[in-house]
């Protein structure tokens, strides 16, 4: 492994190795996520805004009433 290669310069393909070797050595889990949607997706109730457009940011959720907190939590339902 190179460590000393910035990571700017490595191929994702490559980072992506690195990282599920350094996961499975700790004894983690590595699954990759389709991440599509994501950003459209409450990440409390699954509701999915299609009418999002790519310009926005956030919505607020018509089912909970909430902006979402992020997608990292919509990923993570996956």
């Amino acid at each position: 492994m190179r460590s000393h290669k910035v990571v700017e310069d490595i191929e994702f393909s490559e980072l992506k190795s690195i990282i599920q070797r350094r996961l499975v050595k700790h004894g983690e889990e590595f699954r990759l996520v389709n991440s599509a949607n994501t950003s459209k997706t409450c990440s409390r109730c699954s509701y999915m805004n299609n009418e999002l457009a790519l310009g926005d940011r956030a919505f607020k959720c018509p089912t909970t009433y909430k902006t979402p907190p992020n997608t990292n939590t919509s990923v993570l339902a996956r």
